[in-house]
């Protein structure tokens, strides 16, 4: 037999196995002769073994081996985490296992070691090999370079805020947010350096103001002396500028005099660039829309010019309506154009080349028209004429007239803003402004001058403001809702202001060989 067989000898002379553990089982065994035993499936015969109540091993050569006794005695002591095994001289042998072999295989190297160390680990109870003296309030447990857990030496702070933390993205987190803000509805501006700093509330009713440069924005009331003033800027030629658009980071104004030249252009609305016009007639108003800037003309043949920059220009047809054309805006996939004069006090295009002439809601002298998305109306202020000096339309073709606040008084521009309609007139004493919700209705306001000859109304930075000519003697007015005016030094005293325009965060006026700007570009 190749494997050592434990077998106890019975008081009947019968071998007996001591266990079966050994996957032989006791019907293998037959009953043991006195010469010999035959084991089935096993070639050979065995020797009977002595009589007598004694542990033997069956060794390889067939023979029974009787362990030393002395040995045999040990089997009664023993310490814990020890076993006894079988020596190469068939005795008995204890040998010590440690607690880590017992409890994890440590150091085995046998397949069933393998198989557990490729396993996930499964701490349950209060088992860990981190000890409480690292468990302190406010830590956290993290996994080491080994893929061990450890706990984390960062503090509460550090975690919920990065404090202290010297890595790459603390230093980012430190440099964007030094100056965190503490107020609902606070600001953030970008500071010395770019570095964000807080801008507490202002007050009902005040508009944030930039000061230009590097100087922090501030909140001001609407006509207080804390608004920013009038900067004078060099126009690019000498010419009476009328008109002023903007769209695609570029500023065209066009004017009503000078040679090849009555258009300029600028990205700021403070380095002006002059370019050739289409035409020397008189330009007195541009728009922009549909990838166009458009200009109208009150004189000359073919009153109307397009440029897809506003650095060439095109001359285009206006053959049968050669009117005074005075103002043009874009709205509802349309330009619309009004005049003071002509059968047609009205022209529409829907791509600024083919016009077609349109007939107004009655015979005025049309001085203005915008385009009011929220009320989905085109709607036009008339200077002269008898009666009802304002018209409305939902598609530039169809006009219904209104009465105006006054139909004695010259209404020479009209804008929309804060949900409010806003006209400004050249006649009347104290009420030289009309408002109105909806276009429809429409009422004088009291304004602080007297007798003025305002020609332009615009609206931009939370306010209307409105221009006078009389630059010698008046200047301009404020207004919030369009109701509460207030007075304002003429942008420019000695020049006539001639129109105004809003863009970009900045206020354009323009008078001959003259620009001026208050405010700042929205970069």
């Amino acid at each position: 037999m190749a494997t050592r067989k434990p077998l106890f000898m019975g008081a009947d002379g019968r071998p007996t196995e001591l266990s079966v553990a050994d996957s032989i089982p006791l019907s293998n065994v037959p009953e043991m002769g006195a010469a010999s035993i035959t084991v089935a499936g096993t070639a050979g015969a065995v020797p009977a073994p002595p009589i007598g109540g004694q542990v033997m091993f069956l060794r390889g050569d067939k023979q029974w081996v009787v362990p030393d006794h002395a040995l045999l005695g040990n089997l009664q002591g023993g310490s814990s985490g020890q076993y006894y095994h079988l020596t190469s001289a068939y005795n008995t042998a204890l040998t010590g296992l440690t607690t880590t072999e017992l409890g994890y295989l440590s150091g085995v190297t046998s397949a069933i070691q393998t198989q557990l160390a490729g396993k996930q680990a499964t701490l349950t109870g209060a088992a860990t090999t981190i000890t409480t003296s690292n468990l302190t309030v406010s830590r956290a447990l993290v996994s080491d370079g080994s893929g061990k857990v450890a706990v984390s030496a960062a503090t509460s702070t550090e975690l919920g805020y990065l404090s202290g933390v010297t890595s790459a993205i603390q230093s980012q987190i430190t440099a964007k947010m030094t100056n965190p803000m503490t107020t609902a509805g606070d600001l953030l501006y970008g500071g010395a350096s770019g570095t964000p700093t807080r801008l507490a509330n202002g007050s009902a009713g005040q508009v944030l103001q930039s000061q230009g440069g590097t100087s922090p924005p501030f909140w001001a009331t609407p006509g207080s002396a804390a608004e920013p003033a009038w900067t004078t800027r060099t126009a690019a030629a000498n010419n009476t500028w009328q008109s002023v658009a903007y769209s695609n980071g570029m500023f065209v104004a066009v004017a009503n005099s000078g040679s090849g030249n009555r258009v300029m252009t600028s990205p700021d609305a403070i380095n002006w660039t002059t370019r050739v016009s289409a035409a020397d007639i008189q330009w007195v108003s541009v728009t922009y829309g549909n990838g166009l800037f458009v200009a109208v003309s009150q004189t000359g043949t073919n009153r109307v010019m397009t440029s897809p920059d506003g650095i060439t220009w095109t001359q285009r047809s206006t053959s049968g309506l050669d009117f005074q054309w005075q103002s043009v805006c874009y709205g509802a996939g349309k330009f619309v154009a009004v005049s003071l004069s002509g059968t047609n006090q009205v022209m529409t295009s829907p791509d600024g080349i083919i016009w077609t002439g349109q007939t107004a809601a009655a015979t005025r002298g049309w001085k203005s028209v915008i385009h009011v998305p929220a009320l989905g109306l085109f709607v036009a202020v008339a200077m002269s004429g008898t009666g009802n000096r304002v018209m409305t339309s939902p598609d530039a073709i169809t006009w219904t007239l209104r009465a105006s606040g006054n139909d004695a008084f010259g209404w020479t521009g009209v804008a929309y803003g804060n949900g409010i309609l806003v006209a400004v007139t050249q006649d009347g004493t104290t009420q030289q402004a009309m408002t109105s919700p909806d276009g429809i209705t429409w009422t004088l306001q009291t304004t602080p001058y007297t007798s003025m000859f305002f020609s332009a109304v615009v609206y931009g930075q939370g306010l209307f403001m409105a221009i006078s000519t009389n630059g010698t003697i008046g200047g301009a007015m404020t207004s919030v809702d369009g109701i509460a005016w207030t007075a304002k030094s003429s942008p420019n005293s000695t020049v006539t202001i001639t129109g105004m325009g809003y863009a970009n965060g900045v206020f354009v006026a323009l008078g001959s060989n003259l620009v001026l700007t208050r405010g700042n570009i929205i970069l």
